[in-house]
């Protein structure tokens, strides 16, 4: 699996799973959610790297939390993934964000989503 096609980083403004904001490593989480949607909106595309750089400027384990994540999103799509990558507190988040912008494409429709949350991966450094 390329764990950094999966994965992308921005600074969503409001945590799916509740209304405080959310920590470095659930913003990462969301990020493995919304890169590979918004990488299909045909306006960004994915930096090289730039979730690593993003991931160790707030401390996270790149390899674990990422694989974890990224595992986690190819388990709820029912394609192939390492089960021993799975770590169920990572897997419970990815479920609950992965509603949350399941919620956001229905509510917004497919250019609304594309524009508001590819403008903020752009932000963040980890779309072009």
């Amino acid at each position: 699996m390329k764990i950094s096609s999966l994965i992308a980083a921005a600074a969503i403004l409001s945590s799916p799973a509740t209304a405080r904001d959310p920590s470095p490593t659930e913003m990462f989480i969301d990020f493995v959610v919304l890169a590979p949607i918004v990488s299909k909106c045909g306006t960004a595309t994915i930096v090289p790297g730039g979730a690593l750089k993003y991931a160790n400027s707030h401390g996270i384990n790149f390899e674990v939390v990422g694989e974890a994540a990224g595992n986690a999103v190819l388990s709820i799509v029912d394609r192939p993934y390492d089960k021993t990558k799975l770590i169920p507190a990572v897997t419970a988040y990815v479920k609950q964000s992965s509603d949350f912008v399941a919620s956001e494409y229905m509510k917004l429709g497919a250019k609304g989503f594309c524009d508001r949350y590819g403008k903020i991966l752009v932000g963040a450094g980890i779309m072009k």
